[in-house]
């Protein structure tokens, strides 16, 4: 294989290095696995049972745009070194991603794994494992002009990339306000409307703030007895509805700051059973719910108005096992539509905020304590949203590192960590190093090495900061350093290969 065979091989291989990990991006995140083995066995069982009731065109298109040019370009790599019986390895190899994908979504909660999806992709990548026999002298002649013009191709390449790179920054920053609140929710305490999501427990009060209060002032409050009637330090802090459930007013509860939106919470109707009122407030026995007799409008507008809120609850855990998650607090009309929810999955808080980016579910990306921080007890819990970030504190903790939704690897991978600031900048940046060094192959010296990582990597992390800079939003350090690096790797590779060519 000569000189430019080996480069065309080398970007073939290169293509499908960039298939195969965003397809399984698209297909396994957002990362969370199952905590349950009962549930675990229940989607395996139910993905082995073959359906198309579920099937819908575009998820045909999906699997189709991702598996067929998958077995085509394992087919085209494996030509290249030769082996005679490429049709059966590139299938071989292509159906064995597939299933892995397919069983690695029996462990993610959000993605529904299904054989159905299995056999598509089987077919997928046989028909492009076949098309890459038939197509390969269509590839040869590319070849020619990449021959002739492979300045113009690789620069053509890194625009397309760099281009790419600057709208995620820019689309990053978009839908991460709230906007789109639903003014027809009634705020709800203890389950949904549709009451299949209960929680059990206390609650002795509720208050909502229209700003995010941040450690300092997380302090401050857990520094503070909870309130009988003075409400003084709430208020200061920006409070606009208070309840305390240990006084009831005529089966209802009253909402305690006069400046705010007059929002009452009404008892059920079977409350002698399914709740009782205790020392420190409303104990939940039964599957039931408190809940505004209207909608809660005025305070979603409000909190909307704001662009800003915080939630604060103090509530007695009494079961480690309530999932779903379990409501504890929420302005929603059902399981999936929702303004904002504060809730129990086992020992860990759930807190889910309506934005254009997060869903009218309020959990595309979701923010939920990995650390397990509940234990059979009381707790004053503090869920805040601001500036696109959310944050969740317990007995004056930080127990959920600001997720913040403007982060690239937010927008990647669906979750916000620091593996996925890592990993992100790899997968976004060593492409872009490669391709440079693809194209300065020809200059040995040093100096143009640094001159293409700096024009190649600095126009996306400048615009990432200047953006985060502009809208008065936290840096993300690691993912714009490893960028920087990642993109130094990614043309030492390129380099590397040149000069094996060479």
């Amino acid at each position: 294989m000569g000189t430019d065979e080996r480069r065309i091989s080398s970007l073939t291989g290169f293509a499908l290095w960039l298939l195969v990990v965003f397809a399984a991006i698209g297909s396994l995140t957002p990362f969370g696995p199952l905590t349950s083995a009962e549930e675990t066995l229940s989607r395996l069982t139910a993905a082995l049972k073959p359906s198309l009731a579920d099937l819908s065109l575009a998820e045909i298109g999906q699997r189709l745009l991702a598996f067929l040019p998958a077995g085509m370009l394992a087919r085209w790599r494996l030509l290249d070194n030769n082996r005679r019986k490429s049709f059966g390895v590139a299938c071989f190899w292509t159906f064995l991603f597939v299933a892995v994908i397919e069983i690695g979504q029996v462990f993610v909660p959000s993605r529904h794994p299904r054989l159905t999806d299995l056999i598509i992709g089987f077919a997928a990548v046989s028909a492009g494992a076949w098309a890459g026999k038939a197509l390969q002298p269509w590839r040869k002649a590319v070849g020619e002009v990449y021959r002739r013009q492979w300045r113009v191709v690789i620069t053509v390449l890194l625009l397309v990339w760099e281009a790419a790179l600057l709208s995620a920054s820019v689309i990053a920053h978009r839908g991460v306000e709230l906007e789109g609140w639903h003014r027809g929710y009634p705020l709800l305490i203890a389950n949904e409307l549709t009451r299949d999501r209960p929680w059990r427990g206390t609650i002795s009060h509720l208050v909502i703030y229209s700003q995010v209060l941040g450690p300092a002032k997380v302090a401050q409050l857990e520094r503070s007895p909870v309130p009988a009637s003075d409400w003084t330090l709430r208020r200061g802090l920006g409070a606009v509805a208070a309840y305390r459930f240990a006084e009831p007013d005529t089966h209802g509860f009253k909402q305690q700051i006069p400046e705010g939106p007059q929002i009452p919470l009404l008892s059920p109707e079977e409350s002698s059973s399914s709740l009782r009122l205790v020392g420190a407030g409303v104990e939940f026995l039964e599957p039931t719910l408190i809940r505004s007799p209207d909608s809660a409008a005025e305070l979603s507008e409000v909190c909307e108005s704001a662009g800003a809120f915080s939630l604060e609850v103090v509530v007695e855990i009494k079961d480690l096992s309530q999932r779903g998650p379990a409501r504890i607090v929420s302005v929603s009309q059902n399981p999936s539509e929702r303004n904002f929810t504060l809730g129990q999955e086992g020992p860990n808080i759930d807190f889910r905020v309506r934005t254009p980016r997060m869903g009218v579910n309020g959990a595309y990306v979701p923010c939920r304590t990995r650390s397990a921080p509940l234990y059979a007890g009381t707790h004053r819990i503090i869920a805040t949203f601001g500036r696109g970030s959310l944050s969740i504190y317990q007995n004056g903790q930080l127990v959920r590192r600001p997720l913040r939704l403007y982060f690239l690897p937010s927008l990647l991978f669906r979750a916000d960590w620091l593996g996925s600031s890592v990993a992100a900048a790899l997968i976004l940046f060593l492409p872009l190093g490669y391709l440079g060094g693809l194209l300065i192959r020809t200059d040995r010296g040093p100096g143009a090495l640094l001159l293409m990582i700096a024009a190649t990597s600095l126009p996306p992390v400048v615009l990432s900061w200047g953006l985060t800079a502009a809208y008065d939003r936290d840096q993300d350090h690691v993912f714009l350093v490893m960028a920087v690096l990642a993109c130094a790797l990614g043309a030492l590779k390129a380099r590397g290969r040149a000069s094996e060519s060479a």
